[in-house]
């Protein structure tokens, strides 16, 4: 079962999985966001963030970011996806992860 964290610019979908395979990224930018160019923009961004960061991000996770309808995409600085989903990630989603792992689950 997954669970659905919300930030000011992204809804995250996080889904653990059974082995312990790198994690993995789904993107589902719709185009109420924008235009080609404004959703691709939005997708190189998020792509950076866990590129970037790929060592410290949990294995065996799913993850699913969509971007807000109210984004945009030419004011979105890496710096701002980097609060948002580097709150969830590092913090929330690692120390259940972690609490998992000694709970037995």
């Amino acid at each position: 079962m997954g669970r659905r964290y919300f930030t000011p610019h992204f809804i995250l979908f996080v889904r653990h999985r059974k082995d312990q395979d790198p994690w993995r990224l789904g993107l589902a930018v719709s185009k109420k966001v924008g235009n080609a160019v404004q959703r691709n923009r939005i997708k190189r961004v998020v792509r950076e963030f866990f590129r970037l960061h790929q060592d410290r991000v949990p294995s065996g996770i799913d993850y699913v970011v969509i971007p807000k309808r109210n984004v945009q995409a030419f004011d979105l600085a890496y710096e701002q996806v980097a609060k948002d989903l580097g709150t969830l990630i590092f913090s929330q989603i690692s120390g259940r992860v972690a609490s998992s792992e000694t709970n037995g689950l």
